[in-house]
Order: C-alpha cells, then structure tokens, then sequence
C-alpha cells in the first residue's frame, strides 16, 4: 500500500467528511469505494445496464411481459388502425 497526498478545497473535503461518516467509513476507504464505482461504470457504455446489473430477476419478468405483450397483440395492428 502507498501513501500519497491530496489536496482538496474546504467545501470538497467537508463533503468528503459527511459522505465518510454517514457510510461508516474512513475517508481512505470512501476514496476507494468511489474509484472502484467509477470503474465499473466505465466498463458498461449502456447506462440501463448498469441500472439493472443487481436485478437480474426483474430484467427477465420484464422481458417475458413483453414478450407475452407482443405476441398478443401486434404493434402493427395498432399502427394500422390509427391510420384507418
């Protein structure tokens, strides 16, 4: 592990604080856990992946709805009575 040191304005490092303390951590910890979040969304380009990555169960009913809503009713035939 390496030490290093960081300059930050007064109003950054007070918000740094209040972040630290209301996650329980120190502000080393904060550090890392903020990297670690900003790398891993750096690997995903499509924000809706990210969005759902802890709901894979969710994702699935979603897609089967709209499955199920697709084959029930088709969007062309919506499209063509509005037109008519």
């Amino acid at each position: 592990m390496r030490k290093i040191e960081v300059q930050l304005d007064t109003q950054t490092l007070e918000l740094a604080e209040q972040l630290a303390k209301s996650r329980q951590c120190t502000l080393p910890e904060l550090i890392t856990e903020v990297i670690k979040l900003l790398a891993a969304t750096k690997v995903t380009q499509d924000p809706w992946v990210g969005l759902f990555a802890d709901e894979s169960e969710l994702v699935d009913e979603i897609i089967e709805e709209a499955i199920k809503n697709r084959a029930s009713y088709s969007f062309n035939q919506k499209i063509e009575q509005g037109i008519t």
